[in-house]
């Protein structure tokens, strides 16, 4: 009977072999060729290559993380930096400007403004400005003048007795309303005492308002008529005090540059003036009408201007009228109209001596009631 002489072999557990193994004496040979022969056996080098593996991917991971931290925390730190330069400034500038205001004394209403120096003007202001896009309001006046004390109130309710429209004194943008704020500042008339003067002064700055005071050659008296008495404005020649006070009795402004419309409100001295001469001017529209009520005018001169228009109705009932001077105008329509409108019983300018109305645009024929009058009348056309 044979002999079984093949040996058994027992399954060994697996083993892992380490480097250590090296240090026992086993070759590196051996361990290869072990590792080459045994499924079972990890060779150190894998170990430690896969060691090696897991700490470069370690680091990258960190140094990514480190790369992305550094970078957060620099752009936080470069946004916090520049909002606090910006609030440095903003708050350096409003606190000069507040300081500077606080220094400077308030200014004063009239004087004139201090234009920047150069240095000034270079100055750039560190915030930047926003320029406003939308359409400045334009200042509205306010058309209802400030009565402040009892004389104004007292002049301003006077006024409005002897106006067709008293609205016309409170715009203040008209010659009427501009007037009337002259007598307002002119507090030492007194019109409850001297009613006449108020009226007389609001007339004759009425007539400079309306005629383009700048042009006139000579204005004395009327810019600084707060503190003038009419009498001295240039052109009044003659005054005459009465019981109502002094009144204006001749007003010359001939020769005087004057342009614009004669006023209706002139006619407001129809119970004190008698001579009327604004000839020689730039004068247009036409004669007020009111002319032919004034009580006592003697000499009526308005030649050599631009008005137009027909003559005052009832200019012949003037019963004080001596003169009549409207030549080198532009007036039309016919002479009768001067004889129209009055009462039959009303008196004529039986005095009157010249009546020229020559170089103008009149049609029609001479009046016959003309023959009635004086025999010394003298009459152009």
């Amino acid at each position: 009977m044979a002999t079984n002489n093949s040996i058994e072999l027992q399954p060994q557990p697996k083993t892992v072999k380490f480097a250590d193994d090296l240090s026992r004496g086993i070759s590196e040979e051996a361990i290869c060729s072990v590792e080459s022969s045994d499924e079972n056996v990890i060779p150190l080098w894998r170990i430690e290559e896969k060691e090696k593996e897991g700490e470069e991917a370690l680091t990258k991971v960190k140094s990514v993380g480190i790369s992305f931290c550094d970078l957060m925390q620099c752009v936080f730190t470069v946004a916090i930096g520049f909002c606090t330069v910006v609030l440095i400034v903003y708050l350096g500038g409003g606190l000069s400007g507040t300081s500077n205001k606080a220094s400077d004394p308030p200014p004063v209403e009239g004087s004139p403004t201090e234009s920047p120096t150069p240095s000034q003007s270079r100055i750039i202001s560190a915030v930047p400005t926003i320029m406003s896009t939308t359409t400045p309001i334009p200042t509205i006046i306010n058309p209802i003048p400030k009565l402040t004390s009892p004389s104004s109130i007292a002049v301003y309710n006077m006024l409005r007795e002897y106006m067709d429209d008293e609205l016309r004194v409170t715009h203040l943008w008209t010659a009427q309303g501009k007037a009337f704020q002259d007598l307002v500042s002119a507090e030492e008339l007194a019109p409850t005492q001297q009613s006449y003067r108020v009226v007389q002064r609001y007339a004759l700055l009425t007539l400079y308002y309306s005629t383009s005071p700048e042009s006139w050659d000579y204005n004395s008296g009327y810019d600084d008529s707060v503190f003038t008495n009419e009498c001295l404005f240039f052109g009044v020649e003659i005054c005459r005090r009465t019981t109502r006070g002094v009144e204006v009795i001749k007003l010359d402004l001939s020769d005087n540059s004057l342009k614009g419309t004669i006023p209706e409100e002139l006619c407001l001295l129809n119970d004190s003036l008698e001579h009327i001469i604004l000839s020689s001017n730039n004068l247009e529209g036409s004669i007020p009408s009111c002319i032919a009520d004034f009580k006592n005018l003697k000499k009526l001169d308005l030649h050599n201007n631009l008005l137009n228009g027909t003559l005052p109705e009832g200019l012949m009932f003037s019963p004080s009228l001596l003169e009549v001077d409207l030549s080198n105008n532009e007036l039309e329509g016919g002479l009768d109209i001067i004889f129209e409108g009055g009462d039959s019983e009303q008196p004529l300018a039986l005095g009157l001596m010249s009546f020229n109305v020559g170089s103008n645009k009149f049609t029609g024929t001479i009046p016959t009631k003309f023959d009635s009058m004086s025999k010394f009348l003298k009459i152009v056309v």
